[in-house]
């Protein structure tokens, strides 16, 4: 058997490691300002270019997390916001290639440091807000109902027929109410109600947006994260989808998967 596969992994495998060390170092050197193996990779740099370049990285991931948690944002004051996303970038670099994608996890990291930061209560949740509200301004357009193909399905195929929400729509239940919290002029005043709020956030002619509805809606809209059918919904005992479902085809949340006819 020959050597050369096991050469060639050996290769492969010594290759990966270089690459680990060097983003690692790389990640190093551009957030936390460690400089002494700057010269074993990119050779005799100017201080003051090293300096521009570790700063163009730190402000595209700021950038981008003030792109995202606007709301957050005015909850928590702009100089405050600049420590926390700082702290949050040093600890957090950039694996994506896309830098809409970075920083959707902020509100769980909030959580794991809680007690480093005085902010707001609903704060944290309103950063998870902010978060669905972006993904779903970023998420591909989802074809829309096709009413008159649905009505000429016989009985038995619009009830086998399977429904889902759209891509750009997402659920989420809190406490706090958030038309409440952004129209106050204070926040900590502001306490959180004594049942669950229900949210449907979703795209307005291309802007996301949200809107509170009742528990019926949104455990219909949860069990619509995935294709379901009239049947299938209607065994469960939760679910009123001859009530609601029209509603939902009327807003535009919801569409199907209609067998060619």
């Amino acid at each position: 058997m020959s050597d050369l596969p096991l050469l060639y992994w050996g290769q492969k495998v010594g290759a990966c490691l270089m690459l680990s060390e060097y983003q690692s170092t790389f990640y190093n050197m551009m957030v936390k300002g460690e400089q002494e193996k700057l010269k074993e990779y990119v050779g005799s740099t100017l201080p003051w270019q090293f300096r521009v370049y570790q700063g163009n990285y730190f402000n595209s991931l700021f950038s981008s997390l003030n792109k995202t948690y606007r709301r957050f944002i005015t909850l928590v004051s702009p100089d405050f916001c600049r420590d926390i996303f700082s702290d949050y970038i040093a600890e957090n670099p950039s694996i994506n290639q896309n830098l809409s994608e970075y920083g959707l996890d902020l509100s769980i990291w909030l959580k794991a440091n809680s007690g480093q930061y005085v902010i707001p209560r609903c704060a944290t949740e309103m950063a998870e807000l902010d978060a669905l509200l972006h993904l779903s301004y970023y998420q591909s357009n989802t074809p829309a109902f096709n009413a008159k193909q649905f009505s000429n399905l016989t009985e038995r195929e619009q009830v086998e027929t399977e429904f889902y929400r759209l891509n750009s729509i997402y659920t989420y239940k809190s406490v706090w109410d958030f038309d409440e919290v952004l129209a106050s002029d204070d926040s900590n005043g502001i306490s959180p109600g004594p049942h669950d709020i229900y949210y449907v956030i979703y795209r307005n002619q291309g802007v996301p947006t949200w809107q509170k509805v009742p528990v019926e809606i949104y455990d219909l809209m949860c069990v619509l994260d995935n294709p379901t059918s009239l049947e299938k919904m209607s065994l469960d005992g939760r679910l009123t989808p001859h009530d609601h479902l029209p509603y939902l085809i009327q807003k535009s949340w919801v569409t199907s998967l209609c067998p060619i006819i």
